[in-house]
């Protein structure tokens, strides 16, 4: 039978929709497994802002789970009231459209783009902590989540391309600038932390309007005030101890945590098999660019079997909790459906994989590479 599986680990959730039935190319990546245990905090929400500007609003949602300390600092005078009364002083078309640089108040000063927040200024972080801005106003680049990149309607740090040059000043891409991101090769550097969620019609009338030589509005855009908004995502508790594993791989290593506190059950199956080696010497058998990359079937020792993707673990065979308390793999080889915790199918997340029926989950779990929420 056929195997299309669902939801695990860095994010750990099964799923009840089978993955649609796509040409799968082989990639000859043997692993193995090693389990330790990571700490990690407690709740996170992302919390969202909007924009209210002359030429209508627009709303962004700040990845906090993924870009703490950048978001802190901006939330910082948003919340201080820095931004409000400020242009967009750069806007060139089919590029992005750059905004907070004190100076700007007045639309037509030439110092426009040079400002940055009061040096030496503090933050309070989501951890708690306090935070100090340097002497020129600036903060620490967050050179963090690779998975985000300058793509259209995502909010990006400006700087100098120094290093640690960021201070106030955000650009919104209004096209994918991948070329920018901090994790590509290059002189520029500039971290994505959030991204417009509404409004986006707003951002291209922005980049519309007519501009001088200096990439500055003709007819000024003003930022007349900038509000906090509710949480837009909430991310599941997660307590510490959580264990993790290191896929050592025939193209690089990765590692994955197992969200054990809100998916205990389906965890515990999956770690009892690393533990056996089960996954040792497998290969991904089914790899999908923008979608997944599927791997675990017993079968997948061989790269070239027609059939990879339908095996599993022994048929009844046992596994422990995290408490210690015994289970009982099904006759099938197959585990329960533990829908828990709403937790999707986000990049880099892991997922149980599944043939569409019930209680059809076994060893076979895929990564997402792009946000498949219709498998949630």
């Amino acid at each position: 039978r056929h195997r299309a599986q669902h939801r695990i680990a860095s994010t750990f959730h099964p799923a009840s929709s089978q993955l649609p039935h796509r040409s799968t190319p082989v990639v000859n990546s043997s692993i193995s497994a090693i389990m330790a245990s990571k700490k990690r905090k407690a709740d996170v929400e992302n919390p969202a802002a909007q924009f209210h500007t002359n030429l209508g609003d627009f709303e962004v949602e700040f990845y906090v789970d993924r870009m703490p300390y950048t978001c802190a600092a901006i939330i910082d005078l948003i919340k201080k009231g820095f931004y409000n009364g400020l242009h967009f002083h750069r806007i060139i078309k089919g590029f992005m459209l750059q905004f907070g640089c004190p100076h700007s108040r007045d639309p037509r000063s030439s110092r426009a783009g040079t400002g940055g927040p009061k040096g030496g200024s503090s933050f309070k972080g989501f951890d708690g902590k306090t935070y100090t801005r340097d002497r020129e106003g600036n903060i620490k680049d967050e050179h963090k989540a690779p998975e985000l990149s300058n793509k259209a309607m995502y909010l990006s740090m400006a700087n100098t391309g120094q290093k640690n040059s960021g201070g106030s000043q955000f650009f919104i891409n209004t096209v994918h600038n991948s070329y920018l991101d901090w994790h590509t090769p290059g002189q520029s550097k500039h971290p994505v932390f959030s991204k417009v969620i509404r409004g986006q019609e707003v951002i291209r009338k922005i980049e519309g309007v007519r501009t001088n030589s200096r990439d500055s509005p003709l007819s000024p855009v003003k930022v007349i005030n900038v509000k906090m908004l509710g949480a837009q995502s909430k991310f599941q508790k997660v307590s510490s101890g959580n264990p993790i594993a290191s896929f050592q791989t025939s193209v690089g290593t990765f590692k994955v945590e197992f969200f054990a506190d809100v998916m205990p059950y389906t965890s515990a199956a999956i770690i009892d098999l690393v533990k056996k080696k089960f996954y040792d010497g497998l290969h991904f058998h089914r790899v999908i660019k923008d979608f997944m990359i599927q791997f675990g079937c017993p079968y997948s020792s061989d790269p070239n079997s027609h059939r990879a993707g339908t095996g599993g673990p022994s048929p009844s065979s046992e596994f422990k909790d995290l408490d210690g308390k015994s289970n009982r793999r099904l006759k099938d080889g197959s585990i329960l459906d533990e829908h828990k915790g709403k937790l999707s199918n986000k990049p880099y997340t892991l997922s149980m994989a599944n043939t569409g029926a019930k209680n059809s989950g076994g060893s076979q779990f895929f990564i997402n590479t792009s946000h498949n929420k219709y498998l949630d």
